[in-house]
């Protein structure tokens, strides 16, 4: 059975700055735009400026980080395989309305770990080009690369989920866990999927719930080497006793203490998965909520 304290240990980075695609949300009815889409209210602001679109069922379609920076005028940070997606689904909802999306290479996403440990984002500009180190292709996408590997260990520090292609409309708010950050609104005006998350939270029925797991990298049958591992987001994995199946909501990302950490979804977990075809003793934790 799986401890519910927070007791992984993981050390990140204190600064992270992911390479996030952002998109900009402006015009004199942004704010309203934006509120009858997400699962966050966003007036008074949420506790953490994180927040998600699901689709009529209930279920992520993205998540993103959501900064207000004047009043109806607001950056979004999305994950670069989705931020085209992205901003397709919100300009074919624009309508009538006086709202205007598009993409913003001005600006970066700064993530922080506060000294109480909680997790902060600040938008940043962007630094002029000239002021830029003049990198190789390869250079430049090996790096990328670390701060992937970066950002997804920090968001396992702060038990944070992020949607990916492979998990899109897999996963329900409570089953990340994220109602537990203060960023799930059940009783806001209607958004895509809001009738069944309010369902859950009022009948308490939501069984399973997001889990850090960790690992000997060593017990596994390949070596993983990449700076992100070979993504089995949204794949499924059972439990040696077979009696239940857990879906992997991260990578499978490898630290220098020999460890693997990543992320499942499931109801109880044992201490022992499958993966690969072989039996591998696990360690899963369901972290505590922020204070």
């Amino acid at each position: 059975m799986a401890n519910t304290q927070d007791s992984v240990e993981l050390t990140v980075k204190k600064t992270v700055r992911p390479p996030l695609k952002a998109l900009r949300v402006h015009g004199p009815e942004a704010g309203e735009f934006l509120n009858r889409l997400v699962i966050s209210e966003l007036h008074p602001s949420p506790a953490l400026p994180f927040t998600g679109i699901c689709n009529p069922k209930g279920r992520l379609l993205y998540t993103f980080w959501l900064l207000p920076q004047a009043k109806n005028d607001y950056l979004l940070f999305a994950d670069p395989l989705l931020a085209e997606s992205l901003k397709d689904f919100l300009t074919l909802r624009v309508f009538r309305s006086q709202v205007h999306v598009e993409p913003d290479d001005a600006w970066r996403l700064r993530l922080e770990t506060k000294a109480d440990g909680k997790p902060e984002a600040v938008a940043e500009p962007e630094p002029d080009s000239s002021q830029k180190n003049t990198q190789s292709t390869a250079m430049a996408q090996t790096g990328k690369a670390q701060h992937m590997k970066d950002y997804w260990l920090w968001l396992l520090k702060h038990h944070l989920p992020w949607v990916q292609p492979a998990s899109q409309g897999l996963f329900i708010p409570q089953q990340l866990d994220l109602q537990r950050h203060g960023v799930v609104s059940v009783d806001k005006g209607c958004y895509p999927g809001q009738e069944i998350i309010a369902r859950l939270h009022f009948l308490g029925k939501n069984k399973k719930h997001l889990y850090h797991c960790q690992l000997e990298a060593s017990s596994l049958a390949e070596k993983l080497t990449d700076p992100v591992e070979t993504s089995v987001i949204g794949k499924d994995a059972p439990f040696c006793d077979e009696s239940e199946i857990a879906t992997f909501a991260s990578p499978i990302i490898t630290t220098d203490s020999g460890l693997a950490h990543f992320q499942l979804v499931a109801k109880n977990p044992s201490d022992c998965l499958l993966v690969q075809g072989r039996k591998v003793p696990i360690n899963c934790h369901r972290r505590q909520p922020l204070d």
